[in-house]
């Protein structure tokens, strides 16, 4: 037995508001966007940044999984990331900004002492202080 309804709301052409889940489900259909995974970024800070320079280009821009940080601690860290989703026909101009920014971080490195992966940023390793320069 469904007990979903129909609705009409501002932003959505047609979307479902389910009684019983009490969530919004977007339906397919005619004259809507499709939406891809276009990058998952390690925290929202990162995401955010990287929306607004999105959004610059004119591209649209959800972020899903945001809502997770307040779990930072209790869920593993590859659950916290933050994915960037942009419209189909967006794909090659967000790819384009995606590839600026990589770009932009330079090449990280792993610390000798416990294997992490840090970003070229990271002076020390950010998981166990290890200074790379010292011998």
């Amino acid at each position: 037995m469904d007990h979903g309804i129909q609705v009409r709301s501002r932003g959505w052409k047609r979307g479902m508001v389910s009684a019983r889940h009490g969530i919004n489900k977007r339906l397919q259909g005619e004259g809507m966007d499709q939406w891809i995974n276009l990058y998952r970024a390690s925290h929202s800070l990162e995401a955010h940044a990287l929306k607004g320079a999105l959004e610059v280009e004119g591209v649209l821009v959800r972020l899903n999984g945001e809502a997770l940080s307040g779990a930072l601690g209790e869920l593993p860290v590859d659950l916290l990331q933050v994915t960037l989703m942009v419209r189909e026909q967006d794909r090659s101009k967000a790819g384009r900004v995606i590839e600026r920014y990589q770009q932009r971080q330079g090449n990280g490195w792993l610390c000798g002492q416990c294997g992490e992966e840090n970003g070229a940023n990271f002076e020390v390793c950010w998981r166990c202080h290890h200074d790379p320069h010292d011998s």
